[in-house]
């Protein structure tokens, strides 16, 4: 009996890193997002959003997410400044 025992645990002694090793992978994951997530919450509180206007390198393929009424230019060959920064 005492040599079956030994042997299942030589066989089973893995598991629990292995179960250590996926929580932390799952932890690492999760608050990745949170913190993601978190950062953009915080950040869509702003009286102008970040991602409402085309950032300089972007000048030629954008155009600002805040149109204003009237505004008759062509954006056929542009992406707007939200649709560049996500």
């Amino acid at each position: 009996m005492a040599k079956a025992h030994s042997y299942f645990l030589l066989f089973t002694a893995g598991i629990g890193y292995g179960q250590m090793f996926a929580t932390l992978m799952v932890l690492l994951y999760y608050c990745s997002l949170m913190a993601i997530t978190g950062f953009y919450l915080v950040h869509s509180f702003a009286a102008e959003l970040p991602w409402s206007r085309c950032f300089e390198e972007w000048d030629d393929v954008c155009f600002d997410s805040l149109l204003t009424e009237g505004d008759s230019t062509n954006y056929t060959n542009r992406r707007s400044s939200s649709d560049l920064y996500f």
